[in-house]
């Protein structure tokens, strides 16, 4: 999708049965939060997430508006280190960026520091070149995040193939499909922040498919403290 100055993306029609093609048309800019200085926007047609903000032009807007207000009112003199589990395509820290350089346009977003871990391949990439139009210290990982590590089986819905689990699926999904893909530990995660981030804060967000619960009480304390 390609960015215009004057124009956002909305979306028109419905997905295809094969999820091969998607057809948009323009809607004012103001109803979209997505584009960032002529930037591109890659989303997977099959990410229903994704299109679906399209037609809202926004991703949990009130929450990441809440969260970007949040590090410009009371942690602009110690920029957090902000930590994406479960990244998917990137929207949720692309608008966090997003809101933080326009709310704050007196001091740079610079100094923020960005990690996001997405087990996909395809996504991953996906993730990282939604992301690389910022300045700030971004990483993007392709790795997925368990509590033991090393290569695990994640498990894809054929009808949302981008969103992957360590939960076997049952035979309520259509078409369940494996992948081994690899994965950082608890321990790992919390060593990497803090050699990364030292005593700064975290922003911590998780969407890691049913996991989430499991992996944070793997965290210590002094890990928990920090967020």
């Amino acid at each position: 999708l390609k960015s215009d100055r004057s124009k956002g993306i909305g979306l028109l029609g419905a997905i295809d049965k094969s999820f091969k093609s998607v057809e948009c048309i323009t809607s004012p800019k103001e109803n979209t939060k997505f584009f960032y200085k002529d930037s591109d926007l890659q989303l997977p047609l099959d990410n229903g997430a994704g299109l679906k903000s399209l037609v809202f032009g926004e991703y949990d807007y009130q929450a990441i508006s809440y969260v970007a207000n949040f590090i410009i009112n009371h942690l602009k003199d110690n920029p957090p280190l902000v930590i994406d589990l479960g990244a998917n395509c990137g929207l949720w820290s692309r608008q966090l960026l997003i809101e933080i350089s326009k709310k704050n346009k007196k001091k740079s977003i610079d100094q923020l520091d960005l990690i996001a871990y997405e087990a996909d391949v395809k996504i991953a990439k996906m993730a990282k070149k939604n992301l690389n139009l910022f300045n700030s210290n971004i990483s993007v990982f392709q790795e997925g995040v368990s509590i033991e590590g090393g290569k695990k089986t994640f498990y894809f819905d054929h009808k949302h193939p981008t969103s992957s689990s360590l939960i076997p699926l049952d035979d309520r999904y259509y078409d369940v499909r494996k992948k081994t893909i690899s994965t950082i530990s608890a321990k790992e995660l919390q060593k990497y922040c803090q050699d990364r981030g030292g005593n700064r804060p975290y922003i911590y967000k998780s969407d890691i498919e049913g996991l989430d619960l499991s992996l944070f009480v793997e965290l210590d304390e002094p890990f928990h403290e920090n967020i």
